[in-house]
């Protein structure tokens, strides 16, 4: 399974072990993302830190889900489901 890092300062030069894949999000200009807000979302005004490190954890699923290969998607009649749906009732009688 992929990993990934979000770093917040400007110095890219420590290397992440191998198999992590890092994304920057620097104060300034640069880093992996193209934004006005900036890693303390600054440009919105005064915000809460735990609003602060949702917007962070939001931007790192993004980044990751965007650079995450996936295979090919089978199709067909008899092609496997990624999805499962049991029929069976959950513990308050719907199917869960």
């Amino acid at each position: 399974m992929p990993a990934y890092t979000l770093r917040l300062d400007a110095d890219i030069s420590p290397s992440e072990p191998d198999g992590i894949t890092p994304f920057w999000w620097p104060a300034g200009p640069g880093g992996s993302f193209v934004s006005t807000l900036g890693p303390r979302l600054g440009a919105l005004g005064p915000v809460p830190e735990p609003n602060i490190e949702l917007v962070r954890l939001a931007a790192l699923v993004y980044a990751a889900d965007r650079t995450t290969p996936v295979p090919p998607a089978q199709t067909g009649p008899n092609a496997p489901s990624n999805w499962t749906c049991p029929s069976t009732p959950g513990p308050l009688g719907r199917a869960s």
